[in-house]
């Protein structure tokens, strides 16, 4: 709120700032919210989705007061924006909970989390220590962990490919 009306109110900047905002407050609020780890994500990802409703009702109620339009979205488009801005603060609590469990599970490997957490965790752990994935407790999950591993060097190899091309087009997509 206080990002909101400094941003949008206050100071009558660009949406671009408020959207950056919208996701980096969220994404640390997120991080500190639970200093636990839990077998389950489901009440993190509910919580983020009653932040993100909170907040566009409490934006949507100071623009009405200011501009004196309606609370609540009166057109289709007005509604698909409105449900995006929301999943894009919901989703980034989300993600800041997940990193912190993710941070937690790496730090106490006895912590109770959930599967997702879990692999992310002994990923992470042995992407920084240099020690292929493995969990000695459980063989089964090395297949799961060699997946995750296929899965990175896929994504890079991906990201490598779209960037290239992207800056081919960009910078001679006009000669094309």
């Amino acid at each position: 709120m206080l990002a909101h009306f400094i941003i949008v109110i206050h100071y009558d900047l660009s949406l671009f700032w408020l959207h950056v905002a919208s996701l980096v407050l969220p994404f640390v609020f997120g991080f500190i919210y639970r200093q636990t780890t839990t077998e389950y994500l489901s009440s993190d990802l509910i919580c983020g989705g009653i932040l993100a409703a909170a907040a566009l009702l409490a934006m949507s109620s100071v623009v009405a007061e200011i501009d004196k339009v309606p609370v609540l979205p009166t057109d289709w488009h007005g509604w698909l924006e409105y449900i995006e801005y929301g999943a894009s603060i919901a989703l980034a609590f989300f993600a800041g909970a997940v990193c912190r469990q993710t941070a937690t599970a790496m730090s106490t490997p006895a912590a109770k989390t959930s599967r997702f957490v879990y692999f992310a965790a002994k990923y992470a752990t042995a992407k920084l220590s240099g020690v292929g994935p493995h969990d000695p407790h459980d063989p089964r999950m090395d297949k799961y962990l060699k997946r995750v591993s296929l899965a990175e060097k896929i994504i890079i190899a991906s990201i490598a490919a779209a960037s290239a091309l992207g800056s081919i087009w960009s910078g001679l997509g006009q000669f094309l």
